[in-house]
């Protein structure tokens, strides 16, 4: 006769809700916050060099446009026919300076002018040094610019506004 094993059967359970495995590592999603955090670091840092390398580009551009600026500036009032009197006596001049009215936004530049004769071909001067100005601004109808002349009893008179003195 065969004998019957009296041993309890038992089922193995397993616990619903635990993970078969446990991470030991860093959780995904902090991986992923961590390299958007470091790629945003890169980009400021990139824009803020770019930034500036475009600045100092724009100010060595800007220096020099300036200089080129006052150099044909100082050439245009310099060799302007400019005369005095109903005998049309010409004058030297002498640019001191430019700027942009705050008044109406109209670019100028200041200067000064003395009559002259010639004489044994040497300019002598001929009368006070008087200070004037000559505006610019845009013909719209012409697409070209016009300009008109005051003239100033005070040599440091010039408009409101941004202003640029050249010193000699």
């Amino acid at each position: 006769m065969a004998k019957t094993s009296t041993k309890p059967k038992t089922k193995t359970k397993t616990k619903k809700g635990k993970k078969a495995y446990e991470s030991q590592g860093v959780n995904a999603s902090y991986c992923v916050v961590f390299l958007l955090i470091i790629a945003l670091i890169v980009a400021i840092t990139v824009s803020v060099v770019t930034t500036q390398t475009l600045k100092s580009l724009g100010g060595i551009v800007g220096v020099s446009k300036i200089e080129v600026f006052d150099h044909i500036a100082d050439n245009y009032i310099e060799s302007m026919d400019f005369t005095v009197g109903e005998d049309n006596q010409p004058t030297t001049k002498n640019m001191t300076g430019y700027g942009v009215s705050d008044e109406d936004g109209v670019f100028y530049i200041t200067f000064d002018f003395t009559p002259y004769t010639v004489e044994s071909n040497n300019r002598v001067p001929d009368g006070e040094t008087r200070h004037a100005i000559i505006y610019f601004w845009k013909d719209e109808e012409r697409g070209t610019y016009s300009h008109a002349f005051s003239y100033h009893d005070d040599a440091s008179y010039h408009p409101d506004g941004a202003y640029v003195k050249i010193d000699e």
